[in-house]
């Protein structure tokens, strides 16, 4: 039976947003569907291992010198699927940098969309020089420019400094709640150690995410996300993304349209 956690894991259900939405939830599903397949594969490779040394060494003679390979084998049924799991560390990193890296895409996708709808949104901060300008023809194209440099400079800032722009300049809530907002933090600075970092634990990291919803951190050690702790990030991501999705369709009245399958 699919649980509530599935369905935020791997959305399936949400069938209509943005485009940004859409391209998010296409790409959550590739990321987790594209891991459940590898341990599938994983596990198919073992079953035809065994059932084959099975087959072989019922023709060989009690002497044969290939039947102790075989019966090695059958003695070892899930040799390729613990082979992966040595590798769990680099899984964990991409499922936790790709989810978030999706995330953040549909952020600045979705801020983006909603300036464009309300140019007016723009303050008298965002300026562009004169030289990128030179050769436009229409308003519409400087209006894009001054946007894609506003949300370019949000990218790269800090989670409270794009929800304080969200709600000063949108007028909506990036987040729900404060618990929602924490495993957001938390997923995001994961991702930001393991591609800065190495997943190695810093400073910067602890100075940054005050509540680390009580998982160890600890300076130096390379820090390890378990499925659990996984599953914590994509939900919250996942659900973020949905309402926020909601809040910014009703204000600005964006056109949602149905999710296509990524191809």
């Amino acid at each position: 039976m699919t649980t509530k956690a599935d369905r935020l894991i791997l959305p399936a259900h949400i069938q209509r947003g943005t485009p940004a939405l859409n391209d998010f939830v296409n790409a959550q599903l590739e990321i987790v569907s594209a891991f459940f397949f590898m341990i599938e594969l994983a596990h198919k490779a073992d079953d035809t291992r065994v059932t084959a040394a099975k087959a072989l060494i019922h023709s060989l003679a009690d002497d044969d010198p290939d039947r102790a390979r075989f019966e090695e084998v059958i003695s070892k049924p899930d040799m390729i699927a613990k082979r992966l799991a040595d590798f769990r560390r680099v899984t964990s990193e991409n499922l936790v940098n790709n989810t978030v890296n999706a995330f953040n895409r549909y952020i600045s996708d979705a801020v983006q969309a909603c300036i464009l709808k309300q140019p007016r949104i723009l303050s008298s901060e965002d300026v562009v020089p004169v030289k990128s300008i030179i050769g436009m023809s229409d308003m519409k194209d400087v209006i894009r420019v001054l946007v894609e440099r506003r949300v370019n400079k949000l990218s790269y800032g800090s989670l409270s400094d794009l929800s304080e722009y969200v709600a000063k300049h949108l007028g909506v809530s990036l987040f729900q709640d404060a618990e929602q907002e924490a495993w957001v933090r938390l997923a995001i600075e994961v991702r930001n150690i393991n591609v800065h970092a190495g997943g190695i634990v810093n400073a910067v990291f602890h100075d940054r995410v005050k509540d680390t919803r009580g998982e160890s951190f600890v300076i130096g050690k390379r820090h390890h996300t378990d499925w659990d702790l996984y599953s914590s990030f994509a939900m919250n991501l996942v659900r973020t993304a949905h309402e926020f999705d909601d809040a910014i369709t009703k204000k600005f009245k964006l056109v949602r349209k149905k999710r296509v399958l990524a191809a």
